[in-house]
């Protein structure tokens, strides 16, 4: 070839030809093991538990402390996006089981558990 002459030019894969699948032939002939995938997340699941049981609480905690935005970010996520009321849930206790449930907030308010709260009639500041 002379200089003056150009090269022949070359597909992008062209010189990938020699090592390219033939038809019916597989680079992996044996093919994924049985259960891979399965052992791959039963493992790791395995060790996210053992993690959490150490660590989770802890780590909430240090989450809340540091980065409360993102604390109510993992709530907000987990939460319901929507949420069901039953109707007419009062109508399947008994009046007896409610008698008891109301006796059981009165006490709770009576024993000043909500005063962190406020009691409601505040009025919220305006920005």
């Amino acid at each position: 070839m002379s200089s003056n002459q150009e090269k022949p030019v070359k597909t992008r894969t062209e010189h990938m030809q020699p090592w390219k699948w033939k038809p019916g032939q597989s680079g992996n002939p044996k093919g994924r093991p049985k259960n891979a995938k399965q052992k791959l997340s039963d493992s790791f699941l395995a060790d996210m538990l053992e993690a959490w049981e150490a660590k989770g609480k802890s780590a909430i905690n240090q989450v809340i402390e540091d980065r409360p935005h993102e604390f109510l970010k993992v709530v907000a996520a987990i939460v319901p996006k929507e949420l069901h009321v039953k109707a007419g849930a009062l109508e399947e206790i008994t009046d007896d089981e409610l008698i008891s449930q109301l006796d059981a907030v009165r006490s709770l308010l009576a024993s000043g558990a909500f005063a962190a709260l406020g009691s409601g009639s505040e009025k919220a500041p305006r920005h």
